[in-house]
């Protein structure tokens, strides 16, 4: 490669920099409007401006690339983001890396008619997505014109502002990149790969994943959901050097704030109303107060929706939970509790979680590639 203002290429373009990015309509493809194949290059996001067009109904753009220009995958993401009903798709067996994971964020879709944009990008459980922070590129010698260098390094700058701008995006319920992915995206080499390959990474990402299995829902699975919004609205994020490190110190035994342990097992309430199931679980440590409380509802239409479709046809842009958190102190130790958990109470924060986050953070999406 001769350009020094192209990079952002990662190490996995072993395929031959002839083959250009390939954008073309696959109605032979199903779940797959259009495609787009091969290397990222300058150019990629007119053709996505002038070939895919707007439908009130959505497109939906699969994507199986090992990257390319990391200026052009984030223009990518800003012709897919403006077109108001693109969704993304990493499809199984499939991999997007690089600059078309910068493109793969775009997806998303204006629906309703209050027009409120929501969030459309997913990947199959088999798929592979792979984030990488700019890099340096200069050209194969051992001697650099001071030109060149600069050159060089204000492209690798102006693809970092550009990341960061792009990573702020935000209308209603859809985001450029969330803090997590966008901290992890920059702490990750370009000669290396972050990958979301697990249902933690996923969640905290933002990213849906298609054909995982609703589980079972328990108190261990209904503690999953709370840790994983804790982590959601903490403020620590950039600092992770490993997912593991995100759920560290979450253990079986809560603080009251008075010194004696709370079992969280045991300091548990859940309830239903005609449309809503609600679990309570009480004993997070918090600052200040006594603890911390996280409420996870869920609705009954759309549970009961999803679990009478085929797996392949489940939607994972609507299966969310809405979590609540809050702080309080002076709670009942007593059977009063659930009268407290099912009553008025404090709401600090608030966040979606996909219902994939039932499972242990830590499992492999490979676990459930078909």
């Amino acid at each position: 490669m001769n350009r020094v203002l192209a990079f952002g290429l990662s190490i996995f373009l072993q395929t031959s920099m002839a083959s250009a990015g390939d954008l073309r309509a696959t109605p032979d493809i199903p779940g797959c409007d259009y495609g787009f194949t091969g290397v990222v290059e300058r150019g990629d996001a007119r053709k996505i401006r002038s070939v895919i067009q707007p439908s009130s109904e959505g497109v939906t753009l699969c994507l199986d690339s090992p990257g390319g220009s990391y200026i052009e995958g984030i223009a990518m993401f800003y012709a897919i983001w403006d077109k108001d009903s693109i969704e993304t798709r990493v499809r199984n067996g499939h991999l997007c890396f690089s600059a078309c994971a910068l493109a793969f964020q775009g997806g998303s879709r204006v629906v309703g008619t209050g027009a409120i944009r929501g969030k459309f990008a997913s990947i199959d459980a088999g798929a592979r997505l792979g984030f990488h922070a700019p890099t340096l590129a200069l050209p194969d010698s051992q001697n650099y014109a001071p030109e060149t260098v600069k050159a060089a390094y204000d492209t690798a700058v102006q693809g970092a502002a550009q990341l960061f701008v792009m990573s702020r995006m935000k209308e209603h319920a859809a985001r450029g990149m969330s803090d997590f992915l966008y901290a992890r995206t920059l702490a990750t080499p370009p000669d290396s790969m972050y990958e979301i390959d697990t249902i933690g990474k996923a969640s905290l990402a933002e990213v849906a994943v298609r054909h995982v299995p609703i589980p079972e829902i328990t108190w261990r699975g209904i503690r999953n959901v709370c840790e994983t919004a804790l982590v959601m609205t903490g403020d620590h994020l950039s600092g992770l050097a490993d997912l593991t490190d995100s759920f560290r110190g979450f253990q079986d035994t809560g603080d009251d704030g008075t010194g004696r342990p709370i079992l969280l097992k045991d300091r548990t309430w859940s309830w239903s109303t005609d449309y809503e199931l609600n679990f309570v679980v009480r004993g997070y440590p918090a600052p200040h107060v006594n603890e911390r409380f996280c409420k996870v509802s869920m609705s009954k239409i759309a549970l009961n929706r999803e679990l009478g479709l085929p797996l392949g046809h489940r939607d994972p842009m609507t299966q969310w939970f809405t979590v609540s958190l809050w702080n309080d102190a002076y709670v009942p130790n007593d059977g009063s509790f659930g009268q407290y958990a099912t009553g008025d109470f404090k709401m600090d924060e608030r966040v979606s979680v996909p219902w994939t986050a039932l499972w242990d953070p830590m499992t492999p999406l490979a676990d459930f590639a078909r």
